[in-house]
């Protein structure tokens, strides 16, 4: 499988991506270090929110990288190193997005809602939710006890590729929507279309982990419960996302709580990271 063969070079391709997509949007805004969430001052809980995730996903990137080194010594370890690359390489992305935010500065633009917009942050989420759904389409195909015929891989290689596909709409609607002034149809029009990307996204990854439990003998008993929790917690942290933007656009919550839940749901990803290489190991 390809995601199988490859997954080694998407650490690098991650290295490369995203200080390269901070650098690039530089022309848009003014690269600033008080963000417009922190022209108030914030709380003492919010400052320890923002530094967090430059503490934690660095420990998470090392400790996959030990793990991904240990494992190399065990005779399981090449079956699951593919799994630990795709970790590792999402919870590096993230990484890479604070520590570049915190070294060159934030760079943020006026959205339709007169609030902070961070290109940089669509990117990340980007690069993360398809590794994300990369992830959880070829673990499940690796825990399946069937040997399956080459036209029902292909089907399945097909299904992440839609997810793909999706990812990069989702993402590029929803920032050019509440980027795009004046408001106009087209931002409308543009949102509609995001949510209907990521509906699809979420309907696609429980699609194929639904289909592997539902045929007998395909997935143990424990690892079906173990995929559909994990699923279910990533497609529950995606929607909070959203929650906080609807909140965030009708002005229900400050700014300063906005980027701190924000970071709090981004931090939940070290989270992920941990428990899947518990899962595999």
């Amino acid at each position: 499988m390809l995601a199988v063969k490859h997954a080694g070079w998407l650490i690098p391709c991650v290295i490369v991506i995203m200080p390269l997509a901070h650098f690039s949007v530089q022309d848009w805004c003014e690269p600033v270090r008080a963000s417009f969430a922190e022209t108030v001052n914030p709380s003492r809980v919010a400052e320890l929110i923002f530094v967090a995730p430059l503490v934690i996903f660095p420990i998470t990137v090392a400790e996959g990288l030990l793990l991904l080194f240990l494992s190399q010594k065990t005779a399981r370890g090449a079956s699951v190193s593919w799994f630990m690359k795709l970790v590792i390489s999402s919870a590096l992305s993230t990484t890479l997005f604070y520590v570049t935010d915190e070294i060159f500065g934030r760079c943020e633009v006026k959205s339709i809602f007169d609030r902070a917009l961070h290109p940089n942050h669509y990117v990340m989420w980007a690069v993360t939710m398809h590794i994300d759904s990369q992830t959880l389409h070829m673990l499940a195909l690796a825990q399946s006890v069937k040997a399956r015929a080459e036209a029902d891989v292909v089907a399945r290689e097909r299904k992440l590729v839609q997810v793909f596909l999706l990812t990069q709409v989702l993402f590029f609607t929803a920032y050019f929507a509440n980027y795009m002034l004046p408001l106009t149809a087209i931002n409308v029009a543009l949102l509609v279309l995001s949510f209907l990307c990521l509906t699809l996204i979420i309907r696609e990854n429980y699609v194929v982990i639904q289909a592997l439990r539902l045929e007998h003998g395909t997935l143990a008993a424990s690892a079906a419960k173990q995929l559909f929790f994990i699923i279910t917690a990533i497609s529950v942290k995606w929607a909070y996302y959203t929650v906080v933007w609807m909140l965030s656009s009708v002005e229900l919550i400050g700014m300063t709580t906005e980027r701190a839940v924000l970071s709090v749901l981004d931090i939940l990803k070290a989270g992920f990271a941990i428990s899947a290489w518990a899962f595999c190991l």
